[in-house]
């Protein structure tokens, strides 16, 4: 079960949830820091870690001279990939784009794919 269809089922019983994409954005939770209601639990939120993520790829792997990066694009907040868009003008890594619905979607582009 996910934790909106848990959230439409009861509004008593805690819901914990463990490494939600975006609990704000979708309606879970009023904001981070106090979510309210009976839902509580972690994010894999962090959009300023993207930049982060790609020069940790540039340092490990030198000889890649293109990464893709790839979220759900059904998806309203893809994450750390808006964070990847300020960092990917100033580093060799090409501009996230608009998301792919398949990885085949990039396939024989990118030298790495970063999801």
């Amino acid at each position: 079960m996910t934790p909106l269809a848990a959230r439409r089922a009861t509004s008593t019983i805690p819901i914990v949830m463990a490494a939600a994409g975006d609990p704000v954005g979708s309606g879970l939770v009023a904001q981070l820091p106090r979510p309210g209601g009976n839902i509580t639990g972690t994010s894999l939120m962090a959009p300023d870690l993207g930049g982060k993520r790609l020069e940790l790829i540039k340092e490990l792997l030198p000889e890649i001279s293109r990464t893709a990066v790839l979220w759900n694009a059904a998806c309203t907040a893809p994450g750390s990939a808006a964070g990847c868009r300020p960092a990917a003008a100033d580093q060799r890594h090409p501009h996230p784009g608009d998301g792919v619905r398949q990885p085949r979607a990039a396939a024989g582009q990118p030298g790495i794919l970063y999801l």
